[in-house]
């Protein structure tokens, strides 16, 4: 939480990695264990949706910014 709150690039490639693990873990659980995950692999999914947005976001912020200095 740390690390959000002091918006650093790093931590939205982080979460990527993390979300993209998740993903892959959940996604081998409803294909191979249970069809019961379905409703956990797409929150994951959405999280991924929301950490590469945010990526861009931040960095369309950066360089914009770099450039009106």
């Amino acid at each position: 939480m740390l690390v959000t709150i002091h918006m650093f690039a790093e931590q939205c490639l982080l979460w990527i990695a993390v979300n993209v693990v998740s993903i892959f873990m959940w996604g081998y659980a409803f294909f191979a264990l249970d069809s019961e995950s379905v409703a956990t692999l797409m929150m994951w999914c959405v999280y991924l949706f929301n950490a590469i947005f945010m990526y861009i976001r931040w960095r369309k912020g950066a360089i914009s910014e770099q450039n009106e200095v």
